[in-house]
C-alpha cells in the first residue's frame, strides 16, 4: 500500500493530528543520532545512575540473586544496597538477553541503553494523550506530544542512554493521573480506581521520589470523597485498597521473605506498606460514613488523616524531610550541595529574573489551569482542581526543595498548555481574518510551546540542554571526564599486582568504573554509600598527604583515579587539597603516577609498594 504523502502531512498539522506523535518522536530520536559529536553513538551515557543500572543488570544476568540488590564491588568489603528496583530492570534485562548472543554483554547493554528510553517516550506520548482526553477534545489530545517536545526538563529523562528511573516514574505518574481523572469522571466504574492505586504503588516501588505525587493525588481524592460522599467515597476506598494491596504485592515480589519486615525509610520496605495501609484505613472510614452529612465526613476524613499522619511521623520523623530525610548529614551536604538536580531553584538561581525564567512555563500553565477551573462545570472542576493542585505542589517543590521536581511541573504543564492551545486555536479560527490566521496561529504555537523553553532551557550539569542544534544536541554534558582511554589502561597486564585492590576514586566516576571494569571502587553518588563516599571525600579533601595515605591503607585501596576537572570540587580551607596536589603534579613518595596512552582527563596512580622501591 502506497503512502499518501499529502494525507500524511495533513495529518500532522490538522486535528486529530494522527501523524504528529510519530513525527515528534522521530525528530527527538534523530537529534541524538544526527549530531557528529553524539555521545550515545560513542557508548557514553548521560548519568552515573545509567551506568549503575548496567552494572546491576550485568551482575544479575551473571548469577546474582533477584533479591540481592547489593553492589558488592562498591565500598568493599561490605558492599552497598542500591535501591534501584528490580522491577525497573526487567525490560532492560530482556533486551540485553535478546542482544547478548549477537553483541556480547557489554555492547548489548549499551545498545539496550540507547533504544529503551525512546520506547518509554513513545509510551509517554500515548499516556499524555490518554490522560488529556479526560478534559479536552479527543481530536486535540495528540497535540500533547508537540507540547511535550519543548518541556526539556521532562523530555531529557527520555534521551537515548538515559535508562535511570526518572523517565519511567514520570510515565507511571502520568498513567496514574489518567486513571484518577477517569475515576473522578466515572466513580461507579471500579476499574479506574483499581488502576490508579496499582500504578501509584508501582511508581512508589520503582522510586521513592514519587512520594509527594502519591500524597498529592491521594489527598485530592480524599477531599473529593469527603465533599461528594456516596460513589466518590466508595471509589476512594477502592483506590486506597488497591494502593495498599499492590504495595504489599511489590514488597513480596522484590524482597526476600526474611526482609519483608525490615524498617528502612530510604529504600522501598515495609515502612511504605504501613503508610499505604494507613491511607486505606482513612478512606475506609470515609466509605463507612458515605451517606452522612458533608460536615461530618470532613470531620472524619481530616481527623483520621491527621491522627494517622502524626502516628506515622512519630515513628519515622526523618520523613518530614522527604524520602531521603534520614541520609547521613555529612553525606547529605556533600551530595546535595554538589548535585545540580538536588538543589532548589531558589538556591541555584543567581537572580530573581532567573527564577522567573525557569518557572515561566509552569506559571503560564498555572494561570491557564486557574482559567479553566473557574470556567469549568461543577463536576469538571474536580479535574482541573487536581491539575492545579499538582502544578502548585510541583512549582513549590522545584523552587524550594529540589529542581528535579521541574520534571513533574512540566509534565502537568503539558496537559494544561495543550488545552490552552486547543481553546486559543478555535478562537482564532472564529475571530481572525483568513489572511492573518496562519501568522496568528504560528505566533500562538511559539508562545505556548517552544518560546519559553528556548528563552531559558533545561540545564544539565549547568549547561543548556537544547543548544548546539536546532534543539537537543549531545546526550552527555560532562565531556571533560571521558574515561575511555583510562579503561584501556586499567586493562593492561602491568597493573595485575593491584588488580584485585579497590580504587580510591572521586564520587562521579564510580558507577562507570563498576560497569566498564572488574575493579571495586569506594565512591559513587548514592545516599546508601555512606562509608565509601565519606572516606573518598576525606581522602581527596585532606591537606595532609599522610592522612590521605592512612585512609587509603585502611581501605586497602591499590589505585587512585581522579578526573582533572573534579579536583576543584575538593576544597580544604586549611591548605591545598590532596586532589589538587595530584593534579598539580605533587605526587607523594607512596604513590606512582601511571602514564598511559591517550591520557587526557583522568589521572591514574598506583600504590608504591616496597617491592617497587617505595619507602
Amino acid at each position: 500500500m502506497r503512502l499518501n504523502i499529502q494525507k500524511f502531512f495533513s495529518a500532522i498539522f490538522a486535528p486529530p493530528f494522527r501523524s504528529l506523535p510519530l513525527v515528534v518522536w522521530l525528530y527527538y530520536v534523530w537529534c541524538f543520532l544526527a549530531h557528529p559529536g553524539s555521545q550515545i553513538l560513542l557508548g557514553n551515557l548521560p548519568d552515573a545512575d545509567d551506568y549503575m543500572y548496567l552494572a546491576q543488570i550485568s551482575d544479575w544476568l551473571n548469577g546474582q540473586s533477584w533479591f540481592d540488590i547489593v553492589q558488592h564491588r562498591l565500598n568493599p568489603p561490605d558492599g552497598v544496597a542500591i535501591d534501584f528496583s528490580r522491577l525497573t530492570q526487567i525490560p532492560m534485562a530482556i533486551l540485553v538477553l535478546l542482544l547478548r548472543p549477537l553483541l556480547g554483554l557489554t555492547a548489548a547493554s549499551l545498545v539496550m541503553a540507547a533504544i529503551l528510553p525512546p520506547l518509554w517516550l513513545a509510551l509517554l506520548f500515548l499516556a499524555l494523550r490518554w490522560t488529556a482526553e479526560t478534559f479536552q477534545s479527543k481530536n486535540w489530545a495528540r497535540v500533547t506530544s508537540f507540547i511535550a517536545l519543548f518541556a526539556t526538563y521532562l523530555i531529557y529523562q527520555f534521551s537515548p542512554g538515559h535508562i535511570d528511573h526518572h523517565g519511567l516514574t514520570a510515565l507511571l505518574v502520568t498513567v496514574a493521573f489518567g486513571f484518577t481523572m477517569r475515576m473522578i469522571r466515572q466513580p461507579d466504574l471500579s476499574k479506574w480506581a483499581v488502576g490508579a492505586g496499582f500504578f501509584l504503588a508501582l511508581a512508589l516501588a520503582v522510586a521513592l521520589e514519587i512520594l509527594p505525587w502519591l500524597i498529592v493525588i491521594v489527598s485530592w481524592v480524599g477531599v473529593w470523597a469527603m465533599q461528594k460522599g456516596h460513589k466518590a467515597a466508595r471509589a476512594g476506598a477502592v483506590l486506597s485498597l488497591s494502593l495498599f494491596l499492590s504495595s504489599f504485592l511489590f514488597l513480596i515480589i522484590t524482597k526476600a521473605p526474611h526482609h519483608w519486615f525490615d524498617i528502612d525509610t530510604m529504600a522501598y520496605s515495609a515502612v511504605y506498606v504501613v503508610f499505604t495501609s494507613l491511607i486505606a484505613l482513612c478512606f475506609a472510614g470515609l466509605a463507612f460514613a458515605e451517606r452522612t452529612r458533608v460536615a461530618l465526613r470532613y470531620v472524619i476524613g481530616v481527623l483520621s488523616a491527621a491522627v494517622s499522619g502524626l502516628i506515622f511521623l512519630s515513628y519515622f520523623p526523618e520523613l518530614v524531610g522527604g524520602p531521603y530525610g534520614g541520609v547521613n548529614p555529612e553525606l547529605a551536604k556533600l551530595m546535595f550541595d554538589s548535585i545540580t538536580e538536588a538543589m532548589p531553584i531558589a538556591k541555584s538561581a543567581t537572580s530573581a529574573i532567573e527564577v522567573f525564567l525557569r518557572l515561566v512555563w509552569p506559571v503560564m500553565a498555572f494561570a491557564v489551569s486557574v482559567y479553566f477551573f473557574r470556567r469549568a462545570k461543577k463536576d469538571e472542576r474536580w479535574l482541573w482542581g487536581l491539575l492545579l493542585y499538582s502544578l502548585t505542589a510541583a512549582i513549590l517543590l522545584a523552587t524550594f526543595y529540589q529542581i528535579r521536581c521541574m520534571v513533574f511541573a512540566q509534565l502537568f504543564s503539558v496537559l494544561a498548555m495543550s488545552a490552552a492551545l486547543q481553546r486559543a486555536m478555535i478562537w482564532l479560527g472564529k475571530n481572525c481574518p483568513i489572511r492573518a490566521l496562519a501568522f496568528m496561529q504560528l505566533g500562538l504555537l511559539l508562545v505556548i510551546a517552544p518560546l519559553p523553553m528556548l528563552i531559558f532551557p533545561a540545564l544539565v550539569d549547568n549547561r543548556p540542554f537544547n543548544t548546539g542544534m536546532l534543539m537537543f544536541p549531545v546526550v552527555k554534558a560532562s565531556e571533560e571526564c571521558d574515561m575511555r582511554s583510562l579503561i584501556q589502561a586499567l586493562d593492561k597486564q602491568s597493573l595485575n599486582t593491584t588488580h584485585l585492590m579497590p580504587i580510591m576514586n572521586e564520587m562521579d566516576s564510580g558507577s562507570e568504573l563498576l560497569f566498564r571494569t572488574p575493579y571495586s571502587v569506594l565512591g559513587a553518588p548514592y545516599h546508601t554509600n555512606v562509608g565509601g563516599n565519606l572516606d573518598s571525600a576525606h581522602f581527596f579533601t585532606s591537606a595532609d598527604p599522610i592522612e590521605a595515605r592512612d585512609i587509603m591503607q585502611r581501605r586497602k585501596a591499590g589505585l587512585v583515579v581522579i578526573c582533572r576537572a573534579e579536583a576543584a570540587f575538593y576544597v580544604n580551607p586549611q591548605g591545598k587539597s590532596f586532589a589538587q596536589r595530584l593534579v598539580d603534579g605533587e605526587v607523594p613518595h607512596w604513590l606512582n603516577k601511571v602514564d598511559y596512552p591517550g591520557e587526557r582527563d583522568f589521572l591514574l596512580f598506583e600504590l608504591n609498594t616496597p617491592s617497587k622501591g617505595g619507602a
